[in-house]
């Protein structure tokens, strides 16, 4: 078992951030859109209280807390709703 498990890591690659397109949260929140559904932010909405990123309300409760991957917060307070640009 050992041995098979090294082999499999030595052959894994580091993943290029760029290839792949990972976002920050700070950087999903710019774009305006939810996380999990990928809609555009608007009406009931929470925001994480860990990285602050806003999600509908309902696909907050959908995800059973923060979809921002490596937060896994399930700590919410509602966000008003975005400024009208």
């Amino acid at each position: 078992f050992f041995e098979l498990s090294v082999r499999i890591l030595r052959g894994l690659r580091p993943v290029d951030p760029e290839v792949i397109g990972v976002l920050t949260a700070a950087e999903v929140a710019k774009q305006g859109v939810c996380p999990v559904c990928g809609y555009a932010l608007g009406g009931r909405m929470f925001r994480c209280t860990k990285c602050t990123t806003l999600h509908h309300e309902d696909c907050w409760k959908y995800f059973g807390g923060c979809a921002v991957f490596g937060c896994r917060s399930r700590r919410k307070h509602p966000a008003p709703p975005p400024a009208k640009a």
